[in-house]
């Protein structure tokens, strides 16, 4: 099976770390978007010395694209409303440069272990791991340059990956939308003038998507 991951830029390039997955017997080829690669892989990803080393993690081409829609830079203040396990703050991290400050928060301490472990492995420093609620203003968190909502979802955009999510009803589905209404107001009152804000779902359901945007 074909396993999408992200180079981390920090560390290595795309045909350096092509090469050290080759020495490992794993093909890569590079995706459409700069530093995706694809591979070919059976095995456990964990296991790869080159994972171990934090040459890249694994994110969909879908989660990058977000990134690179949201346009993070050197030395810029972030706010990740809800990221664990994390994939997207590390992609973020890699455009700043590993300069200035992310808050990559879930509402879950355990959770913020996850990102926390992650941001070592790639030897990210930039990365603050915070316990927040997406739903209230947070008053201690500075105005940020670029604000990134990826919020709770139906999930219906990656049911092929979890095919669980077929049995969810659609009362649970409508209940999120309140939700990330709110996710979605509280987050813009963090924006810097001239600042940029991403909302984004991995659902196909509009009702979470344009209908939301189009509300706020």
């Amino acid at each position: 099976k074909k396993i999408t991951i992200r180079v981390n830029t920090l560390k290595t390039t795309a045909d350096e770390l092509k090469a050290a997955l080759k020495n490992e017997g794993v093909i890569a080829e590079k995706a459409f978007l700069d530093n995706a690669l694809y591979i070919s892989f059976s095995g456990a990803v964990y296991e790869l010395d080159a994972f171990k080393n934090g040459f890249f993690h694994v994110e969909d081409i879908s989660s990058q694209l977000c990134i690179e829609a949201l346009s993070p830079y050197q030395g810029c203040t972030m706010l990740d409303i809800c990221s664990a396990p994390g994939g997207k703050s590390f992609t973020a991290a890699q455009y700043m440069n590993n300069q200035g400050v992310l808050y990559s928060c879930d509402i879950y301490e355990a959770r913020t272990g996850l990102i926390a472990n992650g941001a070592e492995n790639l030897s990210i420093s930039c990365i603050r791991p915070t316990v927040n609620d997406g739903t209230v203003f947070n008053a201690e968190f500075p105005k940020a340059d670029r604000v990134l909502c990826d919020v709770p979802c139906s999930g219906l955009g990656i049911i092929t990956k979890k095919p669980e999510i077929k049995y969810k009803s659609l009362d649970d589905i409508k209940s999120l939308i309140p939700i990330q209404k709110k996710i979605l107001e509280v987050s813009s009152g963090y924006v810097k003038s001239g600042g940029r804000l991403v909302y984004s779902t991995c659902a196909l359901n509009p009702a979470e998507n344009e209908k939301v945007c189009e509300r706020f």
